[in-house]
């Protein structure tokens, strides 16, 4: 969550003119995105530890939570690695 609070509040200040060094290709920015793709793999080993806990003991309406938390960490480290490719081919 507080790489989301990151990415939102760099967002609302670019609405003011005010660059934030994640949207840079510099080595901190870089190094951000590095970051927050591991976090992004991990949180993609919890949902599918979550998966694998509640499979045949749950109630229906958890197999549609662990399906969406599934489907919103596929769809951010899909972003991650895309905006950090991006970068490194910008860089280089």
């Amino acid at each position: 969550t507080s790489i989301f609070v990151i990415y939102i509040i760099s967002w609302i200040l670019s609405f003011f003119g005010i660059k934030v060094f994640i949207w840079g290709t510099s080595w901190p920015a870089i190094i951000f995105n590095i970051v927050a793709a591991i976090f992004a793999s991990l949180s993609l080993l919890l949902d599918f530890d979550y998966i694998e806990r509640h499979k045949n003991k749950s109630p229906k309406y958890k197999e549609w939570l662990a399906t969406w938390g599934l489907l919103v960490t596929l769809v951010w480290l899909y972003v991650e690695i895309l905006r950090l490719m991006r970068k490194l081919a910008i860089r280089f």
